[in-house]
C-alpha cells in the first residue's frame, strides 16, 4: 500500500518540478529530485520495518502501520491545490 502511494507521488512530484523548471534548469532540479526521493524511500521503509519489530505484537503493530503511512498523506492534501502547472 505505501509503496503504490509512494509511487504515484513521486511521479506527481517528478512532473510538477519539471513543469516549473526553466529548460535551463531541468537537470538539476531532475537530479533533484531523484536525489530526495531516495532518502524518503529509505527514512519509510525504514519506519514501517521499525514499527514491525516493535514490542507490540504484530496484531497491534500491522493496523498501526496504515495509519502512520496515511497522516501525511493527508496533511498533504490540502496543499495539493497549490501545485498547479503554470500555463494550465
Amino acid at each position: 500500500m505505501s509503496g503504490l502511494g509512494m509511487g504515484g507521488a513521486f511521479s506527481a512530484i517528478a512532473y510538477l518540478t519539471l513543469a516549473h523548471s526553466d529548460t535551463h534548469d531541468v537537470g538539476p532540479h531532475s537530479s533533484a529530485a531523484q536525489l530526495l526521493d531516495q532518502p524518503a524511500t529509505a527514512a519509510l521503509v525504514g519506519l514501517g520495518g521499525a514499527l514491525l519489530v516493535a514490542p507490540a505484537p504484530p496484531a497491534v503493530a500491522l493496523p498501526v502501520l496504515p495509519v502512520v503511512v496515511a497522516v501525511p498523506a493527508l496533511a498533504g492534501a490540502p496543499t495539493a491545490s497549490r501545485t498547479r502547472v503554470p500555463g494550465r
